[in-house]
């Protein structure tokens, strides 16, 4: 066959198109098992890289919970804050940082986290109580009691949930809900006094007398032979009026227990409600005067006497059961503590001391007791008395601080600078060391000493201790002002701290002295005239140091028949010193060093 070109040309075509397919093809199925490994790969470092954050996660979580753990709560809070931008789904991530955030007080973030951990595991129970108590603090008593009825309807055996619900459905007033709640309570637990007595409160806040007695009666039914359920019943009808089946209660627990104390206290709450007051007297009578009954219930029942204590009489027949129980029982010191507080309510402190005296005899080993002894007789301002409590205290009590202090005060007030500074010390060493203001004190009055026996490098210093514990102790920024006036020295720091005091007590007319007497020094006469009438003002009787410095202020203001005047005034005055008697006579101020000016 002939072949033309045409052919030839077609034939060249196809068969050089044929490899090329071929190859193409073999190319392809070549490819193939490298698409697929190369698949396998991506997912390989796919799950590489959700393994690699899953140990990042768990590792960066265990470091949050040992920060915790060691109060490193800055670096805690930031390694959960990256757990959660690692994994935004961490139920326990959500939780540990609401945790913080209730710490810094941000209510919402907190709030918000929480919500988020419960919504990640609704499954945790213990993600849900958080969450329901957090609403209940925040009083969204409604979301609280949602969630809880979620959780009861998972589990429905945990009977505290019933409790919660209960105590949730009082606060918005759903008084039968809550009832309903403590019943399935009551069922999972059985029945109890707490319990009785919630449901009683709540039948009667929805005005069911009835059932409100049926759940005591049920109380007392299951408890027969225990006598404060009767009473309990008795007390029920007591409050809802019915006093007659209150009585009834009553009388069936005294033929139960005829020597019981506590029954004739609840007969005479009956007859006092009836009106007969002889009959209740009759009953206190015969509880308090029972030999029978123990001292404790004694004293249970006359506490609750003296509360209701209304008038007059009711005093005088508390008076006439303290005679007849301190014949039974006149060393008991917790009874006499009683008749003090007693004493105490009716203004009869002279009488209360004493008794106090008597309790301190009996039993020395009371702190509390001392205390108020001490403080009544502080009242009273007897230095020699308060030094002996105090010393007789410390045998018993030697480490509190209390009866040092005071005894420093009376040793400081009779000039017992040795036995006063001894004291003060004592105080330094027992108080706490966190208590600045009492340590600025202490060394304010230890300077105050120093000076008064004319050390005055040793006042300075301990007034310059005061001051670095206290800035603001106004009576050593005066006292020491005052004094570097007098020994003219360093007049610009006195001039400073004087004010200070003043803005603290700005109408106290020693510290208005005190800046006068500083401008003086100073030579500013018309300031110094400015304050020490000032000073006078506020002064209720101007005392002889005050009116001194008046009549020397005014002489210097040139108004020297003035200070003459005042000159003669202090010097008619107990305890005049010769220079200002002689200022006053001679009509001449004189300087310490009596140089004529």
């Amino acid at each position: 066959m002939k072949k033309t070109a045409n052919s030839l040309r077609k034939k060249t075509v196809v068969s050089f198109l044929l490899p090329a397919v071929r190859t193409g093809l073999f190319a392809l199925i070549c490819l193939l098992p490298a698409l697929a490994f190369a698949q396998t790969a991506d997912t390989k470092e796919s799950e590489g890289q959700a393994y690699d954050t899953a140990r990042s996660f768990s590792y960066y979580f265990e470091e949050g919970l040992r920060l915790k753990a060691l109060e490193q709560y800055g670096a805690a809070f930031e390694m959960f804050r990256h757990c959660l931008s690692l994994d935004s789904t961490s139920a326990a991530a959500h939780a540990e940082i609401a945790a913080f955030y209730r710490a810094m007080n941000q209510t919402e973030r907190y709030v918000a986290h929480y919500e988020k951990a419960f919504a990640l595991d609704p499954g945790n129970d213990w993600y849900g109580l958080q969450l329901a108590g957090i609403y209940q603090q925040l009083k969204r008593y409604p979301d609280a009691i949602s969630l809880l009825e979620q959780l009861v309807a998972k589990n429905p055996d945990n009977y505290e949930l019933y409790y919660t619900l209960s105590l949730l459905h009082t606060e918005l007033k759903q008084y039968t809900q809550a009832i309903e709640a403590l019943n399935r309570f009551e069922n999972s637990v059985g029945i109890s006094q707490e319990i009785s007595m919630q449901k009683y409160d709540l039948y009667l806040n929805l005005n069911q007398p009835k059932p409100a007695i049926k759940e005591l009666q049920k109380l007392q039914k299951s408890n027969p032979r225990e006598i404060r359920y009767l009473l309990l019943v008795g007390s029920g009808w007591m409050e809802i009026g019915k006093t007659k089946k209150a009585k009834k209660c009553f009388l069936q627990a005294l033929d139960m227990e005829p020597e019981n104390g506590t029954v004739r206290l609840f007969l005479s709450d009956y007859y006092k409600a009836v009106g007969d007051s002889l009959a209740m007297n009759e009953q206190l009578h015969l509880a308090l005067s029972n030999p029978k009954t123990e001292l404790e219930s004694k004293l249970n029942i006359f506490r609750t006497l003296l509360s209701t204590c209304e008038n007059r009489e009711d005093s005088l027949q508390i008076e006439r059961y303290f005679e007849l129980l301190l014949e039974q029982h006149p060393t008991a010191y917790d009874l006499r503590d009683l008749r003090v507080r007693w004493l105490l309510l009716t203004q009869r402190k002279d009488e209360a001391v004493g008794e106090l005296r008597n309790v301190l005899d009996l039993n020395p080993n009371q702190l509390r007791i001392w205390q108020d002894y001490l403080g009544l007789n502080l009242e009273e301002g007897n230095q020699e008395q308060i030094r002996r409590i105090c010393l007789e205290a410390l045998v018993y009590f030697p480490e509190e601080v209390e009866f040092w202090y005071y005894l420093a005060l009376t040793y400081s007030m009779e000039e017992n600078h040795d036995e006063a500074l001894n004291a003060y010390q004592k105080c330094l060493e027992k108080a706490d060391p966190k208590n600045r203001t009492f340590l600025s004190s202490i060394l304010g009055y230890i300077g105050d000493i120093y000076h008064q026996t004319g050390d005055t490098a040793r006042a300075y210093t301990h007034y310059k201790q005061a001051l670095e514990y206290n800035p603001d102790n106004h009576l050593v920024l005066n006292n020491y002002a005052y004094f570097l006036s007098l020994d003219e020295s360093d007049l610009s720091k006195a001039e400073k701290m004087s004010r200070r005091s003043l803005d603290f007590q700005p109408t106290n007319s020693t510290y208005l002295d005190t800046y006068a007497w500083v401008f003086f020094k100073q030579e500013q006469y018309r300031l110094a005239k400015i304050y020490i009438q000032r000073a006078i003002e506020y002064s209720k009787e101007p005392n002889i140091e005050l009116l001194e410095h008046y009549g020397d202020i005014l002489w210097f203001n040139n108004e020297k028949e003035a200070a003459v005047e005042q000159w003669k005034k202090a010097s008619a005055m107990e305890g005049a010193s010769d220079i200002l008697q002689q200022k006053a006579n001679r009509a001449v101020y004189l300087n310490q060093s009596s140089d004529e000016q």
